[in-house]
């Protein structure tokens, strides 16, 4: 499997590191996009990293995401890199929310027209995080990979893995025979499976080619911290990390160690152990 990590970020002196390895896997379909304060971006090409000075990047701005390309898929790593580089050439994030949800959504729509004819057609996952100088945090979401906040010396997860047991959960439904209980039911690029209603307000079992992206206001108050897109305020000694499935799934407590203190119970739903692949559809494997 393959791993990220973003990990170590402080607020407003930021530090950050990107780190991909190689797993059993024939290529590595992970990436990642790191854009500093300065306007340095940093990511993966044909498994190596590149880097850049952006020159209309604002100042003291940073940018942070992990991209997996989605495994037993066609072309995950080629897709991961064309996300990667698409997200280099993105302005940074508007502050409203629907806004950012909107932005999300088109890029999907470009990459799915792009790429998608079959069920193998590729999709990945993707953490998006802008931070803004006095340090407002921005985060989009979709997919299982993770990201954690570190504050006070706990471990809190942001995110929330995109399966359908998740967004029954979410809204209130029981659960349904024969759902897979780990497999991601969304992927950029790729489309959703079970999770968007139709004119009739039933969530059919079938794949669509649209993303559900829900903002907390959307949501009941007691699963509005489960938003794919999230607002935060960094302090000083912040800390920051993202994750593919290849770290956690694997049995690794990606924060472990990472940080005096502890972590909260719950890194992912109902503290589930996931499974190591992350599949979307009803054809896909890994």
């Amino acid at each position: 499997m393959l791993g990220l990590r973003l990990p170590l970020l402080t607020y407003p002196r930021a530090q950050a590191a990107a780190r991909s390895e190689q797993g059993p896997r024939a290529e590595n379909q992970d990436n990642y996009l790191l854009i500093d304060g300065s306007g340095e971006a940093a990511w993966l090409h044909d498994g190596r990293e590149r880097r850049e000075r952006l020159p209309h990047w604002p100042r003291d701005h940073w940018r942070l995401c992990v991209i997996d390309g989605m495994g037993g898929h066609q072309g995950g790593r080629a897709f991961a890199a064309e996300v990667a580089d698409a997200l280099r050439r993105e302005p940074f994030s508007p502050r409203a929310e629907a806004q950012r949800r909107e932005r999300l959504l088109a890029l999907h729509q470009r990459l799915y027209d792009r790429h998608h004819s079959s069920p193998e057609s590729p999709g990945s996952t993707l953490i998006w995080i802008d931070i803004r100088p006095d340090g407002t945090l921005h985060l989009l979401h979709v997919g299982d990979s993770r990201a954690w906040h570190w504050r006070d010396g706990i471990w809190q997860p942001l995110t929330q893995d995109h399966t359908e047991a998740e967004f029954l959960e979410r809204d209130g439904d029981p659960p349904r025979d024969g759902a897979p209980e780990h497999a991601i039911a969304q992927a950029l690029g790729y489309g959703s499976f079970g999770l968007l209603r139709d004119a009739d307000g039933d969530k059919p079992a079938r794949a669509a080619p649209g993303l559900r992206l829900d903002l907390a206001r959307e949501l009941p108050s007691e699963h509005q911290a489960r938003a794919d897109l999230r607002g935060l305020r960094l302090r000083r000694g912040d800390r920051l990390l993202l994750a593919t499935d290849g770290i956690w799934s694997n049995g690794i407590d990606p924060v472990a160690g990472l940080a005096p203190g502890r972590r909260a119970e719950r890194c992912h739903p109902r503290g589930r152990r996931p499974a190591p692949t992350p599949l979307a559809g009803p054809r896909s494997r890994g």
